[in-house]
């Protein structure tokens, strides 16, 4: 479900996370991420890593994408129903934009941080600079 309205991730809006995740999910709730204070959580981890990455003034723009349960064999043929939902980090706040109840194959749990081209062209010359590589132009005769 798309959210006609994008929640902002604090703790004055647990009680709307939480609304929003309990029309997702249904009656749901074994493989599903049905506990709102575990959003918060996600965000403060993702924060940090992705200020990491960019440093916090190049965050805005950074999408985060769970997927809810865990990886089962092969063998196992049971439906489950998960949960996925997107965060957006816009230029001060992280908001949840996107939760809905997904069914669930072997791999599940799945989580990406989505950055946009700049973002990556960032992520790259920090790395380069930090591991303390050096930038040869591509005219470099052998």
């Amino acid at each position: 479900m798309t959210l006609t309205k994008a929640i902002k991730i604090e703790i004055d809006n647990l009680t709307a996370i939480q609304v929003a995740l309990d029309v997702a999910n249904g009656k749901s709730t074994s493989h599903t991420l049905h506990n709102a204070n575990l959003i918060l959580k996600m965000v403060e981890i993702q924060e940090e890593s992705a200020s990491d990455l960019l440093g916090k003034s190049n965050l805005s723009g950074v999408r985060y994408i769970y997927q809810s349960g865990l990886e089962v064999t092969k063998s196992y043929d049971h439906k489950r129903r998960g949960t996925q939902l997107t965060l957006v980090r816009k230029s001060k706040n992280w908001f949840l934009t996107n939760v809905q109840s997904i069914d669930l194959y072997q791999q599940a749990g799945k989580s990406q941080l989505m950055l946009t081209e700049n973002q990556v062209q960032i992520a790259i010359k920090k790395f380069v600079k930090s591991a303390g590589f050096g930038v040869q132009s591509s005219e470099v005769n052998n």
